[in-house]
């Protein structure tokens, strides 16, 4: 099995990204309304995505903090590899996995 870069595999037929370690990602971003700070609201997203870089749930994120209003607090990724929920939290800017 190749190993690929991050972003490499957005050129690759669905088919060679299967073998390469793409699978069904789930994102569930939590943020604040604009509206009313104080109160959360929830985001899922799901996309097929190469674990363990997800270039396109980090693309889909670096887009979100750039051009949304609302920051995400904190966004939990599940992958078809993954044996249970990873969570991110924002610190600083930074997304760090717990």
């Amino acid at each position: 099995m190749a190993i690929l870069r991050p972003n490499e595999h957005l050129r690759l037929p669905p088919e060679a990204m299967s073998l390469e370690g793409a699978g069904m990602a789930t994102i569930v971003v939590t943020y604040p309304r604009l509206d009313h700070p104080k109160i959360l609201q929830t985001f899922a997203w799901q996309e097929i995505d190469l674990y363990p870089w997800f270039p396109v749930m980090n693309a889909f994120l670096c887009d979100w903090i750039v051009n949304k209003d609302s920051k995400p607090q904190s966004a939990r990724v599940m992958h078809s590899q993954m044996r249970g929920w990873a969570e991110f939290k924002m610190v600083a800017g930074v997304f760090r996995l717990q």
